[in-house]
């Protein structure tokens, strides 16, 4: 049994005070050693954890690769635990070597309550990890985690944050079809017409990856339709050339629309072009078609938060960077 271990033992049989003879408690000696309340944190021990603190133990002790305690009991989605450190001023904010903080940490392990004690004692949401940029909101609406999504927006999450990519989480969640963290989005304001580093708009990566749901919510809210990509290609025709023909006819439907609107207001501009006539192909060859079809899978045309099956996404190298922890 190593030193810590016997004087865990010991402290579940005594108090903080001193002991006869002037012999400091084994709570007070055990706060004074390197990692002791790591440990503590890493049993779930938030008893332990307490008196650690009260005997002044060091709540912002930075171990390997950066980490600190309340790292530990983030990943581990212990709440009380998370309690304890912040109620003896550990740092909220601080970040491990990959630059993530306890609040993307407890968001990757899709811990809310962790989550939202964080934001209530005014975590920054809205700090990137280092590898891709990206925030604890683009980890929560790649993942679906709507409740995790709102806590977030409800904190001081930026709903318009952009990964190194560019990649906005409308995007990410578009590409994954979670309607309600996208509608979350929505209603704190962020930008749904915004593009990435390659032009594409949510409408376009729902289109192109055949989220319904999403489609319709964005031209709902009248989401640009005519916005192209770098290759020069729209939503409609993304969805054309994939075949998807529940968003076509929402899309053609929806511009239909426009035109109709437009026809009954002789002020209005130019009404947008009628996509159920022939459209000129923008690919000409079988090579630059494939390119179209596939570029998403290539090496730096895509935000990592966006990757396909198959391709490690940021959300796996958030999971495989916390193992320090």
């Amino acid at each position: 049994m190593d030193k810590h271990q016997v004087r865990f033992e010991l402290l579940q049989h005594e108090n903080l005070h001193q002991l006869p003879g002037g012999k400091q408690s084994s709570a007070v000696v055990l706060a004074n050693d390197s990692g002791a309340l790591f440990e503590a944190v890493r049993k779930k021990d938030f008893v332990l954890a307490r008196r650690l603190c009260e005997a002044k133990a060091n709540a912002n002790e930075i171990l390997k690769g950066g980490s600190t305690a309340l790292h530990v009991a983030a990943k581990s989605g212990f709440p009380e635990c998370v309690q304890v450190l912040l109620d003896h001023s550990a740092k909220k904010d601080a970040v491990l070597d990959s630059g993530m903080t306890a609040l993307y940490i407890g968001t990757s392990q899709g811990h809310l309550s962790v989550v939202q004690l964080l934001c209530k004692y005014g975590a920054n949401a809205n700090i990137p990890e280092k590898q891709n940029r990206a925030t604890a909101l683009h980890l929560s609406t790649a993942q679906g985690k709507a409740d995790i999504v709102q806590t977030l927006i409800s904190g001081n999450a930026n709903p318009n944050s952009i990964d190194k990519n560019n990649a906005t989480p409308a995007i990410a969640a578009s590409i994954h079809g979670h309607t309600e963290a996208l509608s979350i989005l929505i209603n704190a304001k962020a930008d749904f017409n915004l593009t990435d580093g390659t032009g594409r708009t949510p409408l376009y990566a729902s289109s192109f990856c055949n989220r319904v749901g999403c489609a319709k919510l964005l031209l709902d809210m009248k989401a640009n339709t005519q916005i192209k990509n770098k290759h020069g290609v729209t939503a409609l025709r993304a969805a054309e050339e994939k075949g998807h023909e529940e968003i076509i006819e929402l899309i053609n439907d929806a511009l239909g629309d426009a035109n109709q609107a437009s026809s009954n207001n002789p002020r209005s501009e130019a009404p947008a072009t009628n996509s159920r006539a022939p459209v000129q192909r923008v690919v000409t060859t079988q090579d630059m078609l494939e390119k179209q079809h596939n570029y998403e899978s290539q090496d730096g045309t895509l935000s990592d938060a966006l990757s396909p099956p198959g391709k490690k996404s940021w959300r796996q190298s958030s999971q495989s960077q916390s193992r320090v922890l």
